[in-house]
């Protein structure tokens, strides 16, 4: 049996999704979202604001450029992932976020989806269930330290 490992943000999106593409041409959709925490400082209340970035590969995420843009507010379901590698002798880990679904939560998001695409996005089955790809560049994270 496996061990619970859920993630579950409610956040805005800080910038327009934007595509890049692996060397073979698969495409990598990039964004951050913003998940504000709030803090007691000094007998106040103040709103800090957690970043999260998202690299999602392959052809299945075509449909979320029209809706993802800045200031959209998404909920994202998906588990932690470790990855590990070494370099110039170190050992190095990134803990990333692999998504399983987004779900844009304003009331009008098909308005901002002009093809109506379904709101929910679900990832497609992999052999491991992640619904990830992973580049030929290295691990995702890679780099982003």
């Amino acid at each position: 049996m496996s061990d619970l490992n859920n993630v579950c943000l409610i956040g805005r999106v800080t910038r327009n999704v934007e595509i890049q593409y692996t060397a073979k041409g698969i495409p990598i959709y990039c964004f951050s979202i913003a998940n504000n925490l709030n803090k007691q400082a000094n007998n106040n209340w103040v709103r800090v604001p957690n970043y999260f970035n998202f690299r999602l590969l392959g052809k299945r995420w075509e449909g979320i450029s029209p809706w993802l843009v800045k200031g959209q507010l998404v909920s994202i379901q998906g588990r932690l992932e470790q990855d590990r590698w070494e370099r110039d002798g170190k050992q190095r880990s990134c803990v990333k976020i692999a998504v399983m679904e987004i779900q844009p939560l304003w009331p009008n998001h098909r308005d901002q989806n002009p093809e109506g695409e379904e709101a929910l996005i679900p990832a497609d089955e992999t052999e491991d269930g992640s619904g990830l790809e992973t580049a030929e560049e290295g691990p995702i994270g890679e780099g982003e330290q």
